[in-house]
């Protein structure tokens, strides 16, 4: 992917255009990976799915989280127009 941006920049140079330089994507890359990493490890060892899960552990009921018909269209409607405001005001 980054040999292929690369190219593309080079080319965007050569024809006079301007684009954002690639020479961070290496730090990037890695700290992306390690927080991927960290997240991974931190999901493998939770014990959510266990048979025997830790005593100390918050049992949380998922119907908490659940939302009605209404809350969602409204939500979506919010969304569409801060979405519509962007895009017009950009």
């Amino acid at each position: 992917l980054l040999a292929v941006l690369g190219l593309v920049q080079k080319i965007a140079f050569a024809c006079g255009g301007h684009m954002a330089t690639l020479q961070f994507y290496g730090f990037e890359a890695i700290f992306f990976l390690a927080a991927a990493f960290v997240v991974l490890g931190i999901y493998l060892n939770s014990n959510a799915k266990d048979k025997v899960q830790d005593p100390k552990a918050i049992s949380v009921d998922l119907a908490l989280f659940r939302t009605d018909r209404t809350f969602n269209i409204g939500a979506i409607c919010v969304i569409a127009l801060l979405a519509v405001l962007y895009i017009l005001l950009w």
